[in-house]
């Protein structure tokens, strides 16, 4: 009897510790499961971190150590445009207009800026409204191409001033000026479309308000023409103008 129940009681013990050692095998699944997952996560964290850091080092907005002296390079304009010296908007918009060729066929009058003319009244714009800029542009110019127009400028920041282009592409609709910014870069970063779409609407109106006929104040915009360091605005003016 004596030896049946020392059998019994190591049977009951080596069940014992077989559950203990299962429960222990299994907490330590467990236990790596979370570590896998925990690594996992702050992998993705640090990922999107360090992918989210680079692109601020890309632009120049902001400081970034040792990512911005790697990643940031500013932007070069396609050529260099400064503005008429001693002009104003008035003075470029009257010589525009005093320039202006009529069609008499159509009774239409076509108005030829020049990329200097252009560059004139966006930088006397930007100055007129620096006030209610949240930053600060300088040297500001505008090149015209068949493509359309690029409007360049060095943005103000505390550490470095930043370079930023917009891509513009003008067309004509119920006869006013529209002009879709088609990219904008800062830095060395392409800001993504949805954001463009974003800067389009604001930068469009402020700069078809500047442009002679932009607003429809004038007469009908019929049509724009972008041409190799010019853009030619055609319109029906809504009164006489002085004829060539």
């Amino acid at each position: 009897m004596a030896i049946v129940g020392d059998g019994d009681g190591s049977r009951e013990g080596l069940k014992r510790e077989i559950r203990d050692e299962i429960r222990r095998e299994d907490r330590h699944r467990r236990i790596r499961r979370w570590l896998f997952w925990l690594a996992v996560k702050l992998a993705v964290l640090a990922t999107a971190v360090i992918l989210a850091a680079s692109l601020v080092a890309r632009s120049g907005w902001y400081e970034v150590p040792l990512l911005s002296s790697w990643l940031y390079r500013p932007l070069e304009p396609i050529r260099i445009v400064v503005p008429l010296s001693g002009y104003g908007s008035e003075a470029v918009t009257g010589s525009a207009l005093s320039r202006a060729e009529y069609d008499s066929a159509s009774g239409d009058f076509a108005v030829d800026l020049t990329e200097q003319e252009l560059t004139t009244l966006i930088a006397e714009a930007v100055t007129a409204t620096a006030d209610r800029s949240p930053v600060e542009l300088r040297s500001v110019q505008a090149t015209v191409d068949p493509e359309g127009i690029e409007v360049f400028a060095v943005a103000v920041r505390p550490k470095r001033d930043v370079t930023v282009r917009f891509l513009v592409a003008p067309r004509a609709e119920n006869g006013k000026l529209i002009l879709d910014i088609t990219a904008v870069t800062v830095g060395s970063l392409d800001i993504p479309k949805v954001f463009v779409g974003l800067a389009s609407k604001n930068l469009s109106g402020r700069l078809s308000e500047i442009l002679p006929v932009g607003n429809g104040g004038l007469g009908e915009l019929r049509e724009i023409r972008s041409g190799e360091g010019r853009v030619v605005l055609v319109f029906h003016p809504k009164f006489n103008l002085p004829l060539k």
